[in-house]
């Protein structure tokens, strides 16, 4: 769904809740799958970019992946884009000054990993104008 249409089924949900004077914005860099994120006190839902489905699905498995071996940085950067690459992402970047995250009770096997020398994938945003995927290890 893009932008415009998501803006209106959101606005029409809104007057169905009888949310009157709530603002609906969107933000830069949104495509053809966005999210919505809520602000109460400024009675705001800022559309946002999401990530394609099939995007987001290979990412998980990117994500398993970086868990399951060992990769230095520019070789998990190279494992990241060619993912990308190969579900025909074009306009992205590869980053290593973001977050660190790993699986949800995976602390402590991430710990490890990190501490072997091991780079993990630990998410995406956007920057306004393009994706950013983020890849993290302890040698950044």
């Amino acid at each position: 769904m893009d932008a415009a249409a998501a803006r209106a089924d959101v606005t029409a949900a809104l007057d169905t809740q009888g949310l009157e004077g709530w603002d609906v914005v969107i933000a830069g860099g949104v495509g053809d799958c966005v999210a919505a994120g809520v602000d109460p006190d400024a009675r705001r839902v800022v559309l946002i970019p999401a990530l394609r489905p099939d995007v987001a699905e290979v990412m998980g498995g990117v994500r398993r992946e970086l868990m399951d071996r060992c990769l230095g940085k520019e070789e998990a950067i190279a494992f990241v884009a060619s993912a990308l690459r190969s579900l025909g992402v074009q306009d992205f970047s590869v980053a290593t000054d973001g977050p660190v995250a790993g699986p949800v009770g995976g602390e402590q096997a991430l710990r490890e990993h990190l501490a072997a020398g091991c780079f993990v994938y630990s998410g995406s945003g956007h920057d306004g104008d393009r994706w950013v995927f983020y890849v993290s290890g302890l040698d950044v």
